[in-house]
């Protein structure tokens, strides 16, 4: 059976172009009695092949979740960004802390070191204080017992004392209060009454120091020394002295009388015998009373 030219070129045509909804609607529009079988099983075949290229093509999603998934990219990446911004403030933020305490560490190490240096240089102060104020031990003065002759020897060694050990007696009560220790005897009474005297309502004053050695020596000065060194020079005896000790007694009583000049510096006993005692016949006859019977045999 024939169809007609005019269906034949349609299909013609159809079998040509590419298989479309349009095409399939138009070949599907054409009665069965004009197609053949061919034909009919072609146009079975391009149906067929549309529908399994419709069932393969991938749905594509609805605007709606696209905007959906979009938003939320969005979001996320915002989160991100948000996210890495803290992390960089924090890590700025512990950056800043750690040299902070590095510069307070520093600090700290600087006033260490300076409070050790003010401790060094405090202790060395004390040291230096306790060494200058430590008591050398020397040759304590004698008990001065009230005898007017041995005054001025009290008096010396006292000053002699204070000058070596300035340190350990720099203030006028500890010097008095030193020299006050040291009389005994007739010179207790003289104490007694100094203290009683600079006490007031129990609290004690002892004064000046300069004070003190004005008072104490117009109270125990000798009131007629050339007497009494002449009549010590008459009453010396050698005993178990030597010779060059009891020459040297003999001077120094003969200078408190006023018999002979003071010696000068560096000068000898035996210098001191041959330039004054010879000179004077007196001073010899006393001289010669002093010594023992056998030397002057």
């Amino acid at each position: 059976m024939r169809f007609p030219q005019v269906h034949q070129s349609r299909l013609d045509s159809l079998h040509y172009e590419a298989p479309n909804d349009k095409n399939i609607e138009l070949i599907q529009s054409i009665p069965e009695y004009e197609l053949g079988s061919s034909d009919r099983e072609e146009n079975s075949t391009i149906g067929t092949r549309t529908e399994s290229e419709k069932t393969e093509e991938p749905e594509r999603p609805a605007p709606d979740q696209e905007e959906q998934d979009t938003e939320e990219e969005r979001l996320q990446q915002i989160q991100a960004k948000k996210l890495r911004e803290l992390k960089i403030q924090q890590a700025m933020a512990d950056q800043e802390k750690m040299t902070q305490m590095a510069k307070e560490l520093e600090e700290l190490k600087a006033a260490i070191k300076t409070l050790t240096k003010g401790k060094d240089a405090e202790s060395s102060l004390i040291s230096a204080s306790t060494e200058s104020s430590k008591e050398l031990c020397i040759n304590l003065p004698k008990l001065f017992t009230g005898d007017r002759s041995q005054f001025s020897n009290f008096i010396n060694a006292l000053d002699v004392y204070f000058a070596i050990n300035e340190g350990a007696y720099n203030s006028d009560t500890r010097k008095i209060g030193f020299a006050l220790s040291f009389l005994e005897g007739n010179a207790s009474s003289w104490k007694t009454a100094f203290i009683q005297q600079h006490t007031t309502n129990r609290a004690l004053n002892l004064g000046n120091y300069a004070n003190f050695l004005t008072t104490i020596k117009k109270d125990f000065k000798e009131v007629n020394k050339k007497g009494d060194a002449i009549y010590k020079l008459q009453c010396l005896k050698q005993g178990n002295r030597h010779a060059e000790e009891l020459v040297s007694n003999f001077c120094v009583l003969a200078h408190h009388a006023g018999l002979i000049s003071t010696p000068s510096p560096g000068a000898t006993s035996s210098s001191r015998s041959t330039s004054d005692i010879s000179s004077d016949l007196l001073l010899q006859t006393w001289f010669k009373d002093t010594l023992n019977r056998p030397l002057l045999e």
